[in-house]
């Protein structure tokens, strides 16, 4: 690797950090430690109807957050630069959150934890996506993208194997503190991670042209909505809700399908399996997208997932089969990510970094709000037949994605 290749290697490097530390706390809260604390605070019969509308509530925040910290970005001017205060702000507030989070003893006060969450994360993650189309050529935004993803996975996977660790410690005992920790680990990766990131990251200075240009924030909804942008949107939108449904309510179908005595044993090498398909195909996946096209790697990765999801709704419903199926689901993903991000980055207006990838990264976060949908139809159609609700949620699940893969295709490339 000469000089050249290194400087880039780093650079990915640096301006994606933060992703590692925000994934993996926001996969330990929603794969495993909210799904367990909503036990002890409502009818357990009605449990992914509750944890469906907590998290809806929250990613719509979310979703209000990404253009409206986007455009606030991009029109502000100070010493520290145009990213990094919202960065972070973001990170301390997150803390905040975290804490509340931790002292919430009822289901009310872990919504407003849980929303208020929502809104820090985005800020800190609005504001640190834009650093990359700002730093990096198009030409490599591919493979800096694969590497955003390929963080993101190792965040998760941490993460993964952590929180069942020390939760099932608080299944166990009902020992608080171990729900206490569970949130302080996720804390001081989320602090490390960040401060790495405000130091280690010169955000480039604003060319004439461009600080001229820049709209004031009146100009709020004067957004260039092109067929491609449309089109984008609409298909993560959809992979996205397909992708999010499945991991939402993952370990409850653990526990009501396959039986298993250990659930969380049983979730940490599912998700392993999941995340060795991402580690495996998500830098091939960057790399491929600059060389033939961003469109193809996309739809490569919906059809593995598409693929996927057939394969564990129609096999015997045993841990073998469903580990092979996360195994090609994490695949599909590691293909589809890195692509289709880097296809949302050469859809940017120069200036305007923060809010066109707070638009294209508010499609996934809307296409996970409504996700939650499914907990509601799943309840129902349990209580009508044992475990129908989870046949239910895979026929949609591949109703989703057939939908985002359709919308995909009408994508012209350039």
């Amino acid at each position: 690797m000469n000089s050249s290749n290194k400087s880039l290697a780093k650079d990915f490097f640096k301006l994606n950090l933060l992703a590692f530390g925000i994934t993996g706390l926001w996969q330990s809260i929603h794969s495993y430690v909210l799904p367990m604390r909503i036990l002890d605070l409502v009818d357990v019969s009605k449990k992914s109807t509750y944890l469906s509308i907590l998290t809806f509530c929250g990613m719509v925040i979310g979703i209000l957050t990404q253009p409206l910290i986007g455009r606030l970005s991009d029109v502000t001017s100070s010493r520290f630069g145009r990213r990094k205060p919202y960065i972070a702000i973001g990170i301390l507030l997150m803390l905040l959150s975290l804490t509340f989070f931790g002292t919430a003893g009822s289901y009310l006060t872990i919504f407003i934890a849980y929303c208020f969450l929502q809104l820090s994360s985005n800020t800190a993650q609005t504001a640190t996506q834009a650093l990359l189309p700002e730093k990096i050529e198009v030409s490599h935004r591919g493979k800096a993208s694969s590497v955003k993803s390929f963080l993101e996975v190792l965040g998760g996977a941490l993460m993964v194997l952590i929180s069942p660790f020390i939760m099932d410690q608080y299944a166990e005992t009902g020992n608080i503190n171990y729900f206490y920790l569970t949130l302080v680990v996720c804390g001081t990766i989320l602090v490390i991670t960040g401060l790495l990131t405000l130091i280690l990251v010169d955000e480039p200075p604003l060319s004439v042209t461009i600080a001229d240009s820049r709209p004031n924030f009146s100009d709020f909804f004067r957004i260039k909505w092109s067929r491609n942008l449309k089109l984008l949107v609409g298909s993560r939108f959809f992979i996205f809700m397909a992708s999010t449904t499945l991991q939402q309510f993952a370990l409850y179908y653990i526990q009501d399908v396959l039986k298993s005595q250990n659930a969380a044993g049983s979730f940490i090498f599912i998700i392993a399996s999941a995340g060795a398909g991402m580690l495996i195909f998500t830098y091939p996946a960057g790399v491929l997208s600059d060389k033939i096209g961003n469109k193809r790697v996309s739809l490569a990765g919906s059809m593995t997932g598409l693929l996927a999801l057939v394969f564990i709704l129609l096999m015997p419903k045993t841990t073998v089969f469903l580990l092979i199926g996360a195994f090609f689901m994490g695949a599909a993903i590691g293909l589809f990510n890195p692509a289709n991000w880097a296809m949302a980055n050469s859809m940017i207006i120069e200036g305007n970094e923060a809010l066109y990838l707070g638009i294209a990264a508010m499609a996934s976060t809307m296409g996970g709000a409504c996700s939650r949908i499914m907990g509601p139809l799943i309840d129902y159609f349990n209580a009508q037949s044992v475990n129908s609700g989870y046949n239910v949620m895979f026929i949609g699940i591949i109703v989703y994605m057939l939908i985002g893969m359709t919308i995909l295709l009408k994508i012209k490339s350039k």
